[in-house]
């Protein structure tokens, strides 16, 4: 749950930079489950087994920094069919369908999947820079 006060204290602060939200009323709060893909990567783009369906998910705890990009990425795709950059690596169709099935099964702790994004490399991983 949000700390108390906290929608006092973003509608404070809020409102001087839009002060048509001093009228808003804040009466709900959304907190979700960090998702995770089989390789700790996003996944974003069209899912060709369904037309029309664009997906932008599974940042883990990165979502807020990733919105913009993917949001542009999703419209290139959606707009142009391709996009500016290559984005395949993060397909939704990158994961056989028999790999998801076996993975969907299967509980995992954050602390035991592969994503470098979210812990520092250390002297020795293969992902360190140091000599």
């Amino acid at each position: 749950a949000a700390p108390a006060g906290l929608l006092a204290t973003l509608r404070d602060h809020f409102s001087g930079l839009t002060p048509s939200l001093r009228l808003c009323q804040w009466e709900s709060e959304k907190v979700g489950l960090l998702s995770f893909t089989m390789d700790g990567e996003p996944i974003v783009g069209p899912v060709h087994r369904l037309p029309g369906l664009f997906v932008g998910a599974s940042f883990q705890s990165g979502g807020f920094a990733y919105n913009p990009v993917v949001g542009l990425l999703l419209a290139e795709m959606v707009a142009d069919g391709k996009t500016r950059i290559d984005a395949t690596a993060f397909s939704p169709d990158r994961f056989q369908p028999a790999d998801v099935e076996k993975y969907l099964g299967t509980t995992l702790q954050q602390g035991e999947l592969g994503s470098s994004r979210h812990r520092r490399s250390r002297p020795g991983d293969s992902t360190s820079c140091e000599a």
